[in-house]
């Protein structure tokens, strides 16, 4: 081969190691800080998504105190009672409270709940006429996530409350009225009012002690 030959064959060998695409190696510092703050958002989202709800700081408990019934003593069962407020917040009650709960159906006795409530309870009442399928769940989850502090707490559907509101917050002597769902405003209640109530014998209204009411 002569020189010329040698020399042509160099030069067509440099013209194509530039025509061939030069690999280049990815930055590995971006990449560890792209992943970092993918991985922040996620555990971020992830909180924000499971944390339990709280209860706004300026929740201030709705409802007034009412004039109890003079009387609190137990009458027989099955005895109808009159009360001065709709749902009652006092008064002559049946020797049986009700079981802690939520009640889906079947309501307990007027006569019952009273006794609940003088044993420091706090009853959340709601017209299903004038709250929907949805308001009732977010409801009962509340209920669950108070009763994990206290067991004290039903929750029951009524046919009517006064005033023709939807939903009602009672505890001995104390009643709210809601015209709609408000998270701030149950948990302010139910903050002030339990286990207020004028008997609080051991375990009436203390730690939290799951019960399934079969109304």
């Amino acid at each position: 081969m002569t020189t010329r030959e040698h020399r042509s064959s160099r030069e067509r060998a440099a013209a194509r190691g530039r025509q061939a695409p030069q690999r280049r190696s990815l930055p590995l510092i971006p990449l560890g800080i792209a992943a970092g703050v993918v991985l922040i958002g996620v555990v971020i989202g992830s909180y924000l998504l499971n944390r339990p709800a709280l209860e706004p700081a300026d929740a201030v408990s709705p409802g007034q105190p009412v004039p109890t019934m003079e009387s609190r003593e137990h009458v027989p069962d099955g005895t109808p009672v009159e009360y001065t407020t709709n749902p009652p917040t006092s008064g002559p009650h049946w020797a049986q409270p009700a079981t802690w709960g939520i009640y889906n159906t079947r309501p307990p006795a007027d006569e019952r709940l009273v006794h609940n409530l003088e044993h420091g309870g706090v009853i959340i009442s709601y017209d299903p006429d004038k709250v929907d399928a949805q308001t009732v769940e977010r409801l009962k989850t509340l209920t669950r996530a108070l009763r994990r502090e206290r067991t004290c707490l039903i929750l029951t559907p009524r046919d009517t409350i006064q005033d023709d509101k939807a939903i009602a917050l009672t505890a001995w002597g104390v009643i709210a009225l809601l015209d709609q769902y408000d998270e701030g405003a149950i948990r302010a209640f139910w903050r002030e009012h339990v286990a207020r109530g004028p008997e609080l014998g051991e375990g009436v209204c203390g730690a939290a002690v799951w019960s399934n009411p079969t109304g």
